[in-house]
């Protein structure tokens, strides 16, 4: 999985099927458990363009309130929510194989924070070498 990111708001999750379904079983997980965390690592060994960076970690964790995505002070992507809210958030992670989902916000769209960072979510076909 990568995670990449343009500041200030420009952010992208890219996997293939298995990964994005490891992330959705994750949150969905975490939502049901109604606390604590859930991470998974990130490649890095690539170049990230059209993006400038690449993400090291996704780190989701239950907080109170709609689900908020940022780029946190340790360079990780971070998602936080309600367990709604968060469960919510798990169904953008369904995408199918070279599909993509656009996870922002927009005026009555109360399960998302208002000071989210745009996130595309990209189902892409693998590469082999």
């Amino acid at each position: 999985m990568k995670l990449l990111f343009s500041p200030p708001s420009e952010l992208a999750i890219v996997g293939i099927t298995s990964e994005l379904g490891e992330l959705r079983e994750g949150i969905i997980r975490l939502a049901s458990n109604q606390d604590g965390t859930f991470t998974m690592a990130a490649e890095s060994d690539f170049d990230p363009a059209p993006y400038t960076e690449h993400l090291r970690r996704l780190r989701i964790e239950i907080s109170d309130g709609p689900t908020l995505v940022y780029v946190d002070n340790e360079g990780d992507l971070s998602i936080i929510g309600s367990p709604e809210s968060l469960s919510k958030f798990a169904s953008f992670i369904d995408v199918r194989l070279g599909d993509h989902t656009h996870f922002e916000y927009f005026p009555g769209a109360e399960w998302i924070h208002e000071r989210t960072t745009p996130l595309v979510v990209e189902n892409h076909v693998p590469r082999y070498k």
